[in-house]
């Protein structure tokens, strides 16, 4: 492109150089955005892994939870266990295991309080985007904490890898664990 010669040349050149540069910042923008949410997703998709061998579910962070097909209970998928993890079956069985690891260190058995299921057992629901079946998920964390008191929140969410989104379908604060 040669060098404009007038005003009006400029003047069309200044747009064109403006229009493009807005496009490739709401490109930016969009791909920024897909980002965290592929990053947020991810994390969600880890925990649902590991958020079973907390010993203080939420205490120290998020912790997340596929949810039954009742959608009131925490449910751990079997398919997302790694090969060879012992579930324990009976209160029984968990005292047994729990007087001899550390009080405040991970679980390494699934406590028996929590049902295993294989994935289809999993609870689901719309998905708000694509109007699909997708899982539901239960989020729960202590957001704040002190000595005058604590607050706790939980989310049921449907999770669709889909449309790479999450739909809140429920959202609670308490004082107090739920």
């Amino acid at each position: 492109m040669n060098f404009p010669e007038n005003l009006e040349a400029m003047t069309e050149v200044i747009v064109a150089r403006r229009n493009a540069a807005q496009k490739a910042i709401i490109a930016i923008e969009e791909a920024q955005r897909q980002t965290q949410t592929n990053q947020r997703i991810t994390n969600i998709l880890v925990k649902l892994c590991v958020s079973w061998q907390e010993s203080d579910p939420g205490k120290n962070g998020a912790v997340y939870f596929f949810l039954g097909r009742a959608r009131s209970e925490r449910v751990v998928v079997r398919e997302f266990l790694p090969e060879g993890t012992k579930i324990c079956q009976t209160q029984k069985e968990w005292d047994n295991y729990s007087r001899t690891k550390s009080r405040h260190g991970a679980n390494d058995q699934v406590p028996y309080w929590y049902p295993v299921v294989n994935l289809d057992a999993v609870g689901k629901d719309e998905c708000s985007k694509c109007k699909t079946p997708q899982l539901l998920v239960e989020h729960y964390e202590q957001t704040y904490d002190s000595s005058d008191g604590d607050e706790w929140l939980k989310e049921h969410f449907v999770l669709c890898l889909d449309c790479n989104s999450t739909t809140v379908l429920k959202s609670e604060t308490s004082n107090s664990r739920f």
